[in-house]
């Protein structure tokens, strides 16, 4: 797989997760409204593995949003910084993305500390 097919297969399956999500679906009932088995959305919402074309829109149907919304890269409203920062690192290698997450853990306590602090 290419980088940018690559690319593409995970921001796809992160907006399918997260529409999921805000649908408060599990991934065995979206699984199941799609017609797909619950291995295979947890594959495409991992990235791994892309939804084929004939699925994409009735993904669309279900989670509420057009097909192009899928695609859709960091479009976010602010209210979830955790997923925003999740799909900025999605394109990271692991090892790349644990070293974000332990620098994020570092500063986060030297934030709790100088709050605690800060009258």
């Amino acid at each position: 797989m290419s980088g940018e097919v690559k690319l593409l297969t995970e921001i796809v399956g992160y907006n399918i997760l997260s529409r999921r999500k805000k649908r408060k679906l599990t991934q065995e009932a979206l699984a199941d409204m799609v017609g797909i088995g619950q291995q295979s959305l947890s594959r495409m919402e991992k990235g791994k593995i892309a939804p084929r074309f004939d699925r994409l829109q009735r993904f669309a149907e279900v989670l509420c949003c057009t097909v192009a919304d899928l695609f859709k890269e960091g479009e976010t409203n602010g209210s979830d910084p955790l997923a925003e920062l999740q799909s900025f690192m999605r394109p990271l290698s692991a090892n790349s993305q644990q070293v974000v997450v332990n620098i994020g853990f570092e500063v986060a306590k030297a934030m709790l500390r100088l709050e605690r602090t800060t009258p």
